[in-house]
């Protein structure tokens, strides 16, 4: 059972330099997953994980209370990744003023991603959302998943 998250995996869950996504299964037990804007840190065992509506259309409905859910998240500089696994709280829709922030942060992990040799006009095309949904959820389990020797392995706090 976690008690609070660690440091170095709330670095890597929320800096704008992390690429992060979601994965659930659906009622066929089929895995979805979502790539995530940004991850934001609730209090020391809950995250909430801002999706680009875009990129949820088929998750969305898998997304209910207490469903069993995943997030990685990978450093695109250092490769430090993890895995949080944990239960859903809950999904709304953000609120406007919250629409501009998730849009910069997009445009920052584009900027990075541009630094390795990638399209920034394509990877706007690619993310660029102006609507999003909050997913909440309270975390179990954290995961080592950088590349090296102890990959796997549970870092609970």
């Amino acid at each position: 059972m976690l008690n609070s998250l660690p440091k170095n995996v709330v670095t890597v869950l929320t800096n704008y330099y992390s690429a992060v996504w979601l994965s659930c299964c659906n009622a066929d037990k089929q895995p979805m997953i979502a790539r995530l804007s940004s991850i934001s840190i609730i209090d020391s065992d809950t995250i909430r994980c801002y999706i680009p509506a875009k990129f949820a259309t088929e998750l969305l409905p898998a997304l209910i209370k207490h469903a069993p859910v995943s997030v990685m998240a990978a450093c695109t500089e250092t490769f430090d990744s993890y895995q949080v696994k944990g239960f859903i709280e809950s999904v709304d829709k953000i609120q406007p003023e919250l629409i501009e922030g998730q849009q910069n942060i997009i445009e920052l992990f584009g900027k990075v991603l541009v630094r390795q040799g990638f399209s920034a006009e394509n990877l706007y095309k690619a993310y660029a959302d102006n609507d999003f949904a909050a997913v909440v959820i309270k975390v179990k389990d954290v995961f080592e998943q950088t590349p090296k020797t102890g990959t796997g392995t549970k870092i609970n706090a």
